[in-house]
């Protein structure tokens, strides 16, 4: 029984270890000297996987994300504000876009996961993010 424990307690050491290199660290997405938008690039690796990607912003700010159409296989972006509050406006398609006027200062999560309506794939995706 005591051997059963060992291996139980590394079977489970070993498959949190894997999906801890999976996981991507959290981005900070920084514009460039005057300029209110940036592109970014990402790659998800499975089904599940996710980028978080961290913006500044102001309050009264129009933040606007969207994916490059020509750029690969459909996204979800999700977005939360400094307070965790999630602000999507969800549609019924995949919701590879978001736009919405800020109403607190700091940092906006932005989340992007392959969109779950449509097949599964993994790769590369590109969003213009910009901020007025």
């Amino acid at each position: 029984m005591h051997v059963n424990l060992k291996i139980a307690a590394l079977a489970l050491t070993l498959s949190l270890m894997a999906t801890t290199a999976l996981a991507y660290p959290v981005e900070r997405i920084q514009f460039a000297r005057n300029a209110v938008s940036a592109t970014v690039t990402g790659n998800l690796q499975h089904y599940q996987s996710k980028r978080v990607y961290l913006l500044r912003m102001n309050a009264g700010q129009k933040l606007d994300i969207r994916q490059v159409p020509s750029a690969g296989h459909p996204v979800t972006i999700s977005v939360t504000d400094p307070r965790g509050r999630n602000i999507d406006d969800w549609a019924a398609d995949c919701h590879s876009y978001h736009e919405s006027m800020t109403r607190l200062a700091g940092d906006y999560r932005i989340t992007v996961t392959e969109c779950k309506k449509a097949d599964p794939w993994k790769g590369k995706f590109i969003m213009n993010v910009t901020a007025l």
